[in-house]
């Protein structure tokens, strides 16, 4: 059996903005995320990242800018 945890990414995983993340350079991780991060894997956890970006929808970003984030 497989054990995961699905973590939104944006004020979960990362600084919320007031605008939307458009690059790699605007995404900033949350200090110290690391190590909870690294307790779920020793516990034997799949960590699955769930994003919803509609800054793709609004034309202000591509996916592929986005897969690179």
């Amino acid at each position: 059996m497989v054990k995961a945890v699905f973590l939104d990414r944006d004020g979960v995983l990362t600084r919320e903005r007031a605008d939307y993340v458009k690059t790699p350079e605007e995404l900033e991780l949350l200090p110290d995320i690391a190590d909870p991060l690294c307790a779920l894997r020793y516990l034997g956890f799949v960590i699955v990242v769930v994003t919803n970006q509609s800054a793709v929808g609004r034309g202000l970003t591509t996916n592929k800018q986005m897969s690179l984030i």
